[in-house]
């Protein structure tokens, strides 16, 4: 049976009007232009120290660690969700330190390049140099690991490592990930109409502006449509009360077909990215996660 707390959560999501933007073009086109106008992000001064969290910059990007002082068994780089125009929420922020609490893992969150000044390819051109990096400081096995937009760039950089004969993450962790952007699927129209959260209409216009001039196809912009050998194990928790079920059931298929074991979870009713909101069903979550992570 699901939880209260995930349906009074529901209920606050509605009331934020998340979603209205993602169905309404004109408000999506308006909130870009608001987001040309925003400061540059960091995090919380008095939550950072308060957690221990070390602020870093690469080549001109900003960058968090937790447990950057310890003798970590792996670290995890996490790419934050957002459609690729949204900075980390303070939800976020609860979920990694308890994530750095319980493995004891290092964990480096990028705040990585975005909409609407920058597309994909300042992205990775600047995630490869970032990652050579941390190659170089690290022996230690990788995961790459994320959420909706951040959970189609650990898999889309899990594939591009791969393919550029790099050192490979030994897994990749996505929750809700958004793994096509064409949106062409005609199941997302059916399922669009429980999601509170997002709308088709205005994920295809983020999606054609972070596609930019390459082909929607392309597995750096749809990850859905890279390589799935040899890019580290890969495990994925959905919800069914959400859009991105359908890339998730697509993720799943492909993965059979190419006898890629695909480690798969999928929570009746549950919203977008809900292992990192503070419902029980998270918790749930955690004991299957964890052992996941340690192994």
């Amino acid at each position: 049976m699901r939880s209260w707390q995930s349906i009074l959560f529901e209920r606050y999501l509605i009331w934020r009007k998340t979603k209205q933007k993602f169905i309404d073009v004109q408000e999506m086109a308006l909130f870009i232009e608001e987001r040309r106008n925003e400061p540059a992000y960091e995090l919380d001064e008095k939550f950072r120290v308060k957690h221990q969290i070390t602020k870093n910059e690469w080549d001109g990007m900003l960058y968090y660690v937790l447990n950057e002082n310890i003798d970590a068994r792996k670290t995890i780089v996490y790419f934050h969700g957002g459609a690729y125009i949204n900075d980390p929420l303070i939800f976020h922020w609860r979920y990694l330190v308890k994530l750095a609490e319980r493995t004891q893992f290092r964990i480096i969150v990028p705040i990585y390049p975005k909409l609407p000044h920058f597309t994909h390819e300042t992205l990775y051109e600047q995630l490869h140099t970032f990652y050579d990096m941390l190659c170089e400081k690290y022996e230690q096995p990788f995961i790459f690991m994320g959420d909706s937009a951040g959970g189609g760039i650990a898999l889309a950089f899990a594939q591009d490592v791969m393919l550029q004969q790099k050192r490979c993450a030994e897994q990749v962790m996505l929750f809700s990930p958004w793994l096509d952007v064409s949106g062409e699927d005609p199941r997302y129209t059916e399922i669009e109409k429980i999601d509170p959260m997002l709308g088709l209409a205005g994920a295809q216009m983020l999606g054609k502006l972070w596609a930019n001039t390459r082909d929607i196809s392309h597995h750096l912009v749809s990850p859905l449509h890279g390589p799935l050998q040899n890019i580290g194990r890969i495990t994925l928790f959905v919800g069914t009360g959400e859009m991105l079920l359908v890339d998730a059931h697509l993720l799943l298929e492909k993965a059979k077909k190419e006898g890629v074991d695909l480690i798969y979870f999928e929570y009746p009713k549950m919203n977008h990215v809900f292992p990192v909101f503070p419902i029980p069903e998270a918790k749930k979550v955690w004991k299957q996660l964890l052992p996941i992570l340690l192994k």
